[in-house]
């Protein structure tokens, strides 16, 4: 917890309130995937609606938030917007892709997303395939 000061204008005397205000750790990758192995809560939600507002908002809420591409009307550009805001709050953005679309991955990774739900990957040999693709870049 940290302390804060507070001023209470609506009091009869110029008092000062002293305040605690709970801060959220940054979550990282591995702090996440600890707790998930010592079987602890973790606290995340989806998010279907284009909006970086809404993103910023609920990142102070939750540990982490996955953009979903697939079936909300998430764009490219709001993805990008969502993820960086997500982040910055110190919280974990994933993003669900439309397709394994592997330019699409590598651009949510750069946009700085700590993981990929990726749909329609139906055999080993295209996971594997696409994994390539977003450790190395495009390959054919």
């Amino acid at each position: 917890m940290a302390l804060g000061l507070e001023q209470c204008d609506h009091l009869t005397a110029p008092y000062r309130v002293l305040i605690e205000v709970p801060v959220k750790e940054h979550v990282t990758l591995a702090a996440l995937h600890a707790r998930l192995r010592n079987r602890r809560v973790t606290y995340g939600s989806w998010l279907q609606l284009p909006s970086v507002d809404v993103a910023e908002i609920l990142a102070d809420g939750f540990d982490w938030l996955v953009v979903d591409m697939e079936h909300g009307g998430v764009n490219r550009e709001t993805m990008v917007g969502m993820v960086r805001v997500i982040e910055a709050k110190g919280r974990l953005p994933i993003v669900r892709l439309m397709t394994g679309d592997p330019l699409l991955g590598r651009q949510a990774l750069d946009a700085g997303c700590a993981g990929l739900i990726i749909p329609h990957v139906s055999d080993a040999r295209s996971l594997l395939l696409l994994y390539k693709s977003l450790r190395n870049g495009w390959t054919s």
